[in-house]
This record gives C-alpha cells, structure tokens and sequence, in this order.
C-alpha cells in the first residue's frame, strides 16, 4: 500500500520558485527534495497558476537550459550552438571575400577602362563569338 507524504506550503513554494525562476528542472528539484510522483512538481506549478491568476511563461533561456540539463544527455543543443557559430563565421568570411572580389573588379576596371562586370539587363551581342547555331 502507497503511503501518501504531505508537504508543507513553504516547502511546495519554495519548490516552485526554484522551478519557475530558478530554472532548475522539474526532474531535478524532484529528486533534490525527494519528492515521490513523476506529476507532483507540475500539478502544484499548475495549482499555483491558477490559484494566482498567472500565466506564466519561462524565458527562452530558461527553456534552453532545462533542455540540456534533462533531455539533452548527448549533447545535442551545445553541438547544434557550435554549429551555428560556425555557420555565422563563414558566412561572414563570404561576405569579405565578395567585398574583396568587387573592389578588385572596380580597381580592375578603372585601372584597364574596360566594362568587367555585366550590366543588369543586357544582352549578349551577335557577334561575340559564342556558340551560336549559325557558327560552324
């Protein structure tokens, strides 16, 4: 037979608070406090709410944390955070690179006078010496 444990009000909100502004996972706190029940935690989160007219909604961080904290074991969030730091970093080394190439472009043709770059919108000449179904 399952014995029921009652816990005090100050001890349910100190639980809360850890959870809610703390962002200590629920799992975490449940087995700080030794807490038994998988839905105890949530169900006075829950009641809280309601008996205070709140919704509350935790930070992005502070989901982002509690998913690397219990749900994350592999690491999956840290990876996918390198990853997109390496993805800004070579984007902003293409965003050099094509500045460089068109400085080079536009010293290039200053220096030589001659058109390098395409216009936009303008059309290939007849006799420019590319491919063509007259040529042969």
């Amino acid at each position: 037979m399952k014995k029921n444990v009652y816990y005090s009000s100050e001890m349910k909100l100190k639980v809360i608070d850890q959870v809610l502004w703390e962002g200590i996972s629920m799992s975490e706190v449940s087995r700080r406090y030794n807490i038994g029940g998988k839905c105890t935690v949530s169900r006075w989160i829950s009641n809280f709410k309601s008996q205070n007219n709140q919704t509350i909604n935790p930070s992005h961080d502070d989901m982002v944390r509690r998913l690397s904290e219990e749900e994350d074991p592999k690491g999956e969030i840290s990876r996918l955070k390198e990853k997109i730091k390496q993805l800004e970093d070579e984007l902003e080394y293409e965003k050099l690179r094509s500045e460089a190439y068109e400085t080079m472009i536009k010293l290039a043709e200053k220096e030589f006078k001659l058109p390098i770059k395409k216009k936009f919108g303008a059309r290939q000449s007849r006799n420019s010496g590319v491919g063509g179904p007259n040529q042969g």
